[in-house]
């Protein structure tokens, strides 16, 4: 039973208190303290970990105070508030759980990743001088403050001076005595911050003491996924997608000094697509950013943590509504009352868009750069849906007989355009005919397999699915095509899967770092693998992953996001393999040789692509073919020349 133990001071290190009361204690030998406080002389107190053992000074302590508990210990007086916005759902319970169940648990290890190139922990405690005087002042002793120890903290916000770090390193030198800091042990080495740097350790150290004191609880992926990809657009770096990481480490590298990034470990070349910023950019990776990582990024899109926690953002590249409607048969034409925009990307030049949706089914669109519809030439291009009044006002201008010129001005259309809509309601209405002939064949016959597959599961109780399709393949491909949900609630359950164990995130996240690895060797050998198979590949996820190990292991590609996040930088378009083709035609079949544009566009397999008018793969084989010729023709005449 213990007769004493220290009060523990606000903002106290748990490392500290145990320190205090060894210190306070008439035994000099750490072992005796441990046993006392722990029951334990060989576990080993870093400013970092805690073990199972605090159950053990819990029991013991809780005849001084009530409130002396595993909770008060661990969120008043270790770090572990500060990470917790950073961690799974159910990251904290499981650490309760692990104390409980007497597990020692090594938190700078759980705390924070261990991956190589990583913030580093720190290995010596830090203090301030000038809190230290205070200490002495008001207590008669010194305690270590919990902040000073997390990493990334350098200075003390308080009185805005560097900390100074004690000359002991307690990682690595396990045999040390417990630490107390004393103003009389003169660790002092002169530490000068220039001016830039001072101010960003001080406001990253503000961030952190805001995150501890904050003591959040977990958020989940999607919350900072969202949030760092609306601060992207807002900050204008969201499109398009390729370019946010190499943007995003630009801005970071403008923003903070190469000093700082250097001393947390953190700096980068701004086009290795394999830094740390990937983790803030996919979902996968998430969770394995340090939490100083998250802070320098949070501190680049909107100033402070605080602000990315407290304050919400929205992506407002048209600003703030209502708007006007452009429905010319509407009683609210040019009226404010469009509430909805839907902003997108455009699928080729990945512009932004947006577009505008009224109550009266009207749909316009706008590029990112335009807010005013009325200024916008060619308007009637951008009209995506008329609606149903559009159509119920367009209906009463034909009942009334109207001409197509008198409808056109009304309308503000050409009377082309109105001659093509009337055309278009002529064959939609064919055509919804057409298909509700389909639809009731696909009825019938949907039916009439149902019937059969009944009879089979009838004939054949005890069979499974897979015998079952072999038995009658038509009516499964069938019904797994157009009543799927009847078909699993009619068939035996499947027993595909149930010996398998599940991956957890950190398997997949070992796969994802490996196979990033061997498909930068993939890429790297790429024209051999051409040269094997005797063919032209297009650079794909599908290509690369069949070479990689089976398309069908990494198909699912949220699995792999490091990976897939890779190839999509390389990935060749259908027109770039297209254009690439061409040219190896050219280098290759008709090496030395006048060709035909005809024979080109057969050999090249690119005729159905310029017959759709896709690009400009017609412009680019024409010159090709043209460049080709002309040193063809050179050639051949510089050799006649030569015969002569």
């Amino acid at each position: 039973m213990l007769k004493y133990f220290p009060k523990p001071y606000e903002e106290e290190l748990f490392y500290s208190i145990v320190a205090r009361y060894h210190c306070h204690g008439a035994d000099i030998f750490k072992e005796n303290t441990m046993k006392d406080l722990f029951k334990s002389t060989g576990m080993f107190l870093r400013f970092e970990s805690i073990s199972q053992h605090i159950k053990h000074l819990v029991d013991k302590v809780k005849l001084f105070s009530d409130s002396y508990t595993i909770d008060y210990f661990l969120d008043k007086h270790t770090m572990l508030p500060f990470v917790k916005a950073f961690k799974t759902k159910n990251w904290y319970e499981n650490v309760l759980t692990k104390l409980n169940d007497e597990e020692v648990i090594k938190f700078n290890y759980t705390l924070y990743s261990s991956k190589k190139g990583d913030v580093k922990s720190k290995e010596h405690l830090y203090y301030c001088s000038e809190c230290l005087k205070e200490q002495y002042q008001l207590y008669g002793e010194g305690y270590w403050n919990r902040l000073n120890q997390i990493p990334g903290v350098y200075v003390c916000i308080k009185h805005q001076v560097p900390l100074i770090k004690h000359p002991v390193n307690i990682v690595k030198i396990k045999n040390h005595n417990f630490i107390y800091p004393n103003p009389k042990n003169k660790h002092k080495h002169e530490v000068y911050f220039e001016t830039k740097l001072m101010g960003e350790l001080i406001s990253i150290a503000q961030d952190i003491d805001y995150l501890l004191h904050k003591d959040f609880s977990s958020f989940s992926k999607e919350y900072y996924l969202e949030k760092y990809e609306t601060l992207l657009k807002v900050n204008g770096m969201g499109y398009p997608m390729l370019k946010r990481h190499r943007r995003l480490s630009e801005l970071i590298q403008d923003h903070y000094s190469q000093t700082l990034l250097e001393m947390l470990n953190s700096s980068f070349l701004i086009d290795d697509r394999t830094s740390w910023i990937k983790y803030v950019l996919g979902e996968g990776g998430i969770y394995f950013c340090h939490p100083i990582r998250h802070i320098l990024v949070m501190r680049c899109l909107c100033g402070t943590a605080k602000n990315f926690f407290e304050k919400e953002y929205a992506y407002e590249p048209f600003g703030k509504g209502p708007w006007i409607c452009m429905n010319r048969l509407a009683d609210h034409y040019l009226q404010k009352c469009v509430e909805k925009v839907e902003v997108s990307v455009h699928g080729l030049n990945r512009e932004v868009q947006g577009d505008f949706v009224c109550s009266c089914g009207f749909v316009y669109r706008l590029r990112e750069w335009e807010q005013n519809p009325l200024e916008v030439p060619y308007f009637n291009n951008r009209i995506m849906q008329k609606g149903h009044v559009w159509e119920r006002e367009f209906n009463k201008l034909l009942s009334n007989q109207l001409t197509q010129k008198e409808i056109a001005l009304r309308t503000n259309f050409s009377t082309n355009t109105i001659r093509k809509i009337l055309d278009d309601r002529e064959k939609i209405t064919v055509n919804i005919s057409k298909q509700e002939k389909l639809v009731i064949g696909q009825r019938k016959k949907t039916l009439q397999y149902k019937q059969e597959w009944i009879k089979l599961r009838n004939e054949y109780p005890n069979y499974t699915r897979a015998s079952l399709n072999i038995l009658n393949r038509a009516a499964y491909a069938w019904l797994n095509k157009y009543d799927k949900s009847w078909l699993e609630e009619h068939s035996p359950s499947s027993v595909s899967g149930k010996n398998m164990s599940k991956k957890s995130v950190e398997d997949y996240h070992k796969e994802d770092l490996a196979y990033v690895e061997e498909a930068k060797k993939v890429i790297h050998e790429w024209e051999k693998y051409e040269e094997i198979r005797g063919k032209l590949i297009r650079k794909t996820y599908a290509a690369v992953s069949t070479i990689l190990a089976s398309y069908n292991k990494l198909a699912v590609k949220q699995n792999y996001p490091l990976l897939v996040g890779y190839i999509s930088t390389l990935e060749e378009s259908v027109q770039d393999f297209q254009k690439r083709r061409v040219r190896y035609q050219l280098d290759t079949r008709f090496k030395g040789k006048v060709v035909t544009l005809s024979e080109m566009i057969d050999s090249a397999g690119v005729k159905v692509a310029i017959k759709n008018g896709v690009g400009h793969i017609k412009e680019y084989v024409e010159k090709l073919v043209k460049d080709h010729n002309n040193e063809n023709f050179i050639l051949q005449e510089e050799k006649h020349g030569m015969n002569k």
